[in-house]
């Protein structure tokens, strides 16, 4: 390929920490990070595919593939935020704060 191997794998693993990283800051939303990651994966995959072209079919599929761990399933837009990562802790935390706040 163009570039050596670890070169390609680093910047891959440094660029999917840095998204979280970001993400957990709160600098960037859960959209921007998921498709980071996807790139970056993507960008993975080249090496074991020849080619020249491989990264925008990897990128789509690894979008595809990972879409339905982003996009809530209408069971779980009816039942709101509660079933997303975080959302119980979240609500479980806005009634420990409204009890407290009452309380006092």
């Amino acid at each position: 390929g163009l570039y050596p191997a670890y070169l390609v794998v680093l910047t891959s693993v440094v660029g999917v920490t840095f998204c979280h990283h970001l993400r957990s800051l709160r600098v960037i939303g859960s959209v921007p990070n998921w498709l980071l990651s996807c790139l970056y994966g993507s960008k993975l995959i080249i090496l074991f595919l020849p080619g020249t072209h491989v990264l925008p079919s990897t990128f789509l599929i690894s979008l595809s593939v990972s879409m339905a761990y982003i996009i809530p399933t209408r069971a779980e837009r009816q039942m709101g935020s509660g079933m997303h990562p975080g959302g119980s802790e979240r609500k479980a935390l806005q009634r420990g704060m409204s009890s407290t706040t009452g309380a006092s």
